[in-house]
């Protein structure tokens, strides 16, 4: 058997086998172990999770620096059948100064108080890679905007300075 035979069937039961995961732990370096949902497809293309059904569709956009805040990334809201999303966001941008953080918000407009906080962002790599992944009890599917502030570690619960933003597109899988 050629090695290239031999590398694209190795490839090929990598990624089913990648496919048929359902969670992803993740190692926190604190001794600590997190589970990560995930949504990836099964048999047909289609996205079932065995907690909350079918995915209806999935919201993607990218992320974008504010004012004079350099950041890239992605931006994704899974929406599913029983109403719960899953949201992903990856941001590169600057490290928060001590004392502060990043939090992620879903916004339906500029008006801070419709606003509902999806989680603070963290960086396991303690550099400018910044990951949220979290689920919400709440059908999020008419929030098109992902809003990342900079928030003063202060227990002010309100929105602070805006830093980033994805648009989100909804796609039919």
């Amino acid at each position: 058997m050629s090695t290239r035979l031999t590398l694209f069937i190795i490839g090929l039961l990598l990624l089913t086998a990648c496919s048929s995961k359902e969670a992803v732990s993740v190692e926190t370096g604190e001794g600590m172990t997190e589970v990560i949902n995930v949504a990836m497809p099964s048999g047909g293309g289609k996205i079932n999770d065995p907690k909350h059904g079918e995915e209806i569709s999935i919201a993607i956009g990218a992320v974008v620096g504010v004012n004079d805040t350099v950041a890239n990334g992605v931006a994704t809201m899974h929406f599913f059948e029983d109403g719960v999303t899953f949201v992903g966001i990856q941001a590169n941008m600057y490290t928060p100064p001590k004392g502060s953080f990043f939090e992620a918000w879903a916004a339906l407009k500029d008006d801070k108080s419709t606003w509902i906080t999806l989680g603070h962002l963290t960086n396991p790599q303690g550099d400018v890679r910044h990951i949220l992944n979290a689920q919400k009890e709440k059908n999020l599917r008419e929030y098109k905007r992902i809003i990342i502030t900079k928030e003063l570690d202060d227990g002010n619960p309100e929105p602070q300075d805006v830093v980033a933003e994805a648009k989100l597109e909804e796609k039919k899988r």
